[in-house]
């Protein structure tokens, strides 16, 4: 999607399910172009938390200018709001200095709701309004949340994974705040360019390809990042917490559930993400050019060449 001659900023992104290899992909093409890297992931924001999610080893980031990794404690709030403003302005100063951004990433709500620029209430947290919905979750259960969104706002329900108790309480606030808002997370016009390359791969070897980097991220001290975790004080209901892994290895570790079990029920849910992000990343989406793992250097062919 690129305009000959055009003012407006530019932005390449790389999109695909986790464990695909999309850090790799950048990390070539960085080593040809004059990029920067935007994180569109919705743990590497958090310190400390390095091994389960897989961020950027310490020689690429030192490599390549990363944005959106490492910028704030696991016990602070971030938001689809925060996410887009700080992307917005990295996008914009990265253009002013003449390098284009490479967002890459695989949570597919920040991806999408940047390159189609949607509308995002910015709501602050309500600390007391989220225990409440904690304990109605914990007591009641996810359908009494359910409910009370659709009195709520009754669309919202369109909007949100319902079936992820944090995206679902989350909504709750918003809309408690805001009450129905017809114009929630509506598209805006288009304020940048952008192309989007898409990594696949045929889903059996995928699962098979992630359960390989679980395993990697167990012998690189996944057990140990979270028992540290621990050690500082954040408390495994933390929405960062709340991560594939750190919830399942917190669990091992506090109430002393067998690792093997907690190593394979990781593994089963990252197998979960991975269809909910095909979601988000579709096939047949003619904004996407997708490649397979073993077409790298054509897409580093099709990168450099939209980076001009």
């Amino acid at each position: 999607m690129v305009i000959e001659n055009s003012s407006h900023p530019r932005l390449l992104a790389i999109v695909g399910p986790t464990a695909v290899g999309k850090t790799d992909l950048a990390m070539r093409i960085a080593a040809r172009s004059d990029v920067e890297i935007v994180g569109a992931d919705s743990r590497q924001v958090y310190r400390h938390m390095d091994v389960g999610t897989a961020k950027p080893s310490p020689d690429q980031l030192s490599a390549v200018p990363h944005h959106l990794v490492d910028i704030i404690d696991p016990d602070d709030d971030f938001s689809l709001g925060m996410f887009l403003d700080l992307s917005k302005e990295v996008i914009l100063n990265a253009n002013t200095t003449g390098k284009i951004p490479i967002l890459v990433g695989g949570t597919g709500q920040y991806v999408m709701a940047l390159l189609e620029n949607w509308n995002v209430p910015l709501v602050p947290p309500d600390p007391v309004l989220r225990r409440e919905l904690e304990y109605i979750l914990e007591s009641q259960g996810i359908d009494d949340l359910l409910s009370r969104l659709r009195s709520l706002d009754p669309g919202a329900l369109e909007r949100v994974d319902a079936a992820n108790p944090r995206r679902l309480i989350r909504a709750i606030e918003v809309a408690q705040s805001h009450g129905p808002d017809p114009n929630a997370l509506r598209r805006l016009d288009p304020w940048f360019e952008f192309s989007v390359i898409g990594l696949g791969m045929e889903r059996a070897a995928l699962y098979e390809r992630a359960d390989d980097r679980v395993d990697r991220m167990m012998d690189a001290g996944f057990l140990d990042e979270v028992r540290r975790l621990l050690a500082m004080g954040y408390s495994p209901d933390l929405p960062s917490m709340s991560g594939i892994g750190y919830h399942e290895l917190a669990d091992h570790l506090m109430n002393g559930a067998d690792i093997s079990d907690a190593v394979q029920r990781t593994k089963f849910r990252t197998h979960r993400y991975i269809r909910r992000q095909a979601n988000w990343f579709r096939r047949d989406d003619p904004r996407i050019r997708w490649f397979e793992p073993t077409q790298l250097d054509s897409a580093i062919e099709y990168a450099a060449k939209w980076i001009g």
